[in-house]
C-alpha cells in the first residue's frame, strides 16, 4: 500500500485529482486588481450533504475549485481552491462554505476513514478511501473532468439563499 501525504502530494498523474486536502489552508476569496474571484461583490454560501459515507469514522475533505485550481490538481502544481473544509464522517454530515463568489466551480471531496491525514492509493495509484465529486460526476479510467463536476454560483444579489447539493461518496473497485 502506498500513502500519500497532504503537503507533498506525490500521487500519480490519474488520481491527482483526489488530492484535494493540499488546498486545505485556502478560504473564499475576494478578487484584486489581476481579475481574480469575488471583484468585491458578497459571496454566497455553498451548502454540500455527504451520502453513502461508509464507514463512519475518520473525516471528510472537500474543497471548491476553479477550472484553473482543478487543472492545477491534475497537474500537482501547487494552488489553493477557492474553500475548502473537513468534518466528522458520518452520512448526511452537512459542510457550509461561506461567502464563495459567484463563478463556476468543481466540488472535490474524499473520506479519510482511517484518520491517518492521508489518502491511501495501492500501487497502481487507485484511492483506496471513498471520493466524491460535485454533480456526483465520476471518471471513466481516470478523475472526473471539470466540465463533468462543474456548477455555476450565481451572485448573492441575484440568489441569496445557500446553493445546496448532494455529494454521493464512492470507492474504485477494480479487479485485475
Amino acid at each position: 500500500m502506498r500513502r500519500m501525504n497532504f503537503s507533498t502530494l506525490q500521487c500519480s498523474a490519474l488520481f491527482a485529482i483526489f488530492a484535494l486536502a493540499c488546498g486545505l489552508e485556502g478560504g473564499a476569496s475576494a478578487s484584486d486588481e489581476e481579475g481574480n474571484l469575488g471583484a468585491g461583490a458578497p459571496g454566497r454560501p455553498l451548502q454540500l450533504t455527504f451520502v453513502n459515507v461508509e464507514p463512519e469514522k475518520g473525516t471528510l475533505f472537500v474543497s471548491v475549485c476553479t477550472e484553473e485550481q482543478t487543472r492545477a490538481r491534475y497537474a500537482n502544481e501547487p494552488h489553493t481552491c477557492v474553500s475548502s473544509a473537513r468534518t466528522p464522517a458520518k452520512n448526511g454530515a452537512v459542510v457550509t462554505l461561506d461567502d464563495i463568489p459567484a463563478g463556476t466551480y468543481a466540488a472535490i471531496a474524499f473520506h479519510d476513514d482511517n484518520d491517518n491525514g492521508l489518502l491511501d492509493f495501492d500501487d497502481r495509484g487507485i484511492p483506496f478511501e471513498a471520493t466524491g465529486n460535485g454533480r456526483n460526476a465520476r471518471g471513466s479510467f481516470g478523475p472526473a473532468t471539470f466540465a463533468q463536476m462543474a456548477f455555476d454560483l450565481a451572485p448573492a444579489s441575484e440568489e441569496p439563499s445557500a446553493l445546496e447539493f448532494t455529494v454521493s461518496m464512492y470507492r474504485v473497485e477494480v479487479d485485475f
